[in-house]
């Protein structure tokens, strides 16, 4: 029991003691006081610089476009023109002779009428008797080109589009005739032709007719159909 008690005493005074050296050591060197800024919700934000470089893109270079490469931008935009035919019949050797010929027979009958005659186009013509008439040259060819359908060459079928221009006069007759567009067969473009020959003479023209114009251009895509050889325009 009296060991007990001397351990007490011991263990207090020794905390006794190092109360008083650390109250000594903090009367000496009093610890730094650290000042806070008070928050505020409305306190203008910081601005930060940053570096940044300025890249500046090089120049392209300025290059002209080529005569050739202008004139082959408007020929795209041209309607290519393929064939043209005229009324007289001559042996067609080649493609070559055939285009040759018949822009030569365009050409001179171009001419002849340009400052003379009246041609209106029936393409979105708002006319009625030139719709119709339009309408009654589809139905003739169409009618005509399903009885003499192409026969094959060299046992293939003939089938394909061909997009061709007709001028006719007051009297339902034949005065130029184009192929604006090729069904890149040779045989086929001039089984079109032929076709269209085999119509003339169409329908004249009524007086009302008469009254708007001396000639009418109808252009219309012919559709040969091998399923059931027939043709169609459109």
């Amino acid at each position: 029991m009296v060991k007990k008690t001397t351990f007490l005493w011991v263990l207090l005074l020794s905390l006794v003691i190092h109360i008083c050296i650390l109250w000594f050591f903090l009367s000496q060197y009093p610890l730094p006081q650290i000042n806070t800024l008070p928050f505020s919700d409305t306190q203008a934000p910081v601005n930060l610089t940053w570096f940044s470089e300025n890249l500046v893109p090089p120049k392209e270079p300025n290059i002209q476009p080529s005569l050739a490469s202008k004139d082959i931008t408007r020929f795209k935009k041209k309607d290519i023109v393929l064939p043209v035919l005229g009324l007289k019949k001559s042996p067609i050797n080649d493609h070559k002779d055939l285009i040759t010929q018949s822009l030569d027979m365009a050409k001179h009958l171009e001419a002849e009428r340009v400052g003379t005659k009246r041609i209106i186009n029936s393409i979105n013509n708002q006319y009625a008797v030139i719709q119709q008439y339009e309408n009654d040259f589809r139905g003739k060819v169409e009618r005509i080109g399903s009885v003499n359908y192409p026969a094959p060459v060299n046992g293939n079928p003939l089938s394909g589009n061909v997009r061709v221009s007709v001028v006719i006069d007051s009297n339902g007759h034949i005065q130029e005739l184009l192929v604006l567009r090729s069904s890149g067969v040779i045989a086929l473009d001039q089984a079109a032709i032929n076709i269209i020959r085999l119509c003339d003479p169409f329908p004249p023209f009524s007086e009302t007719m008469k009254a708007i114009t001396d000639e009418v251009r109808i252009t219309r895509t012919f559709v040969f159909r091998q399923t059931d050889e027939s043709v169609i325009s459109h």
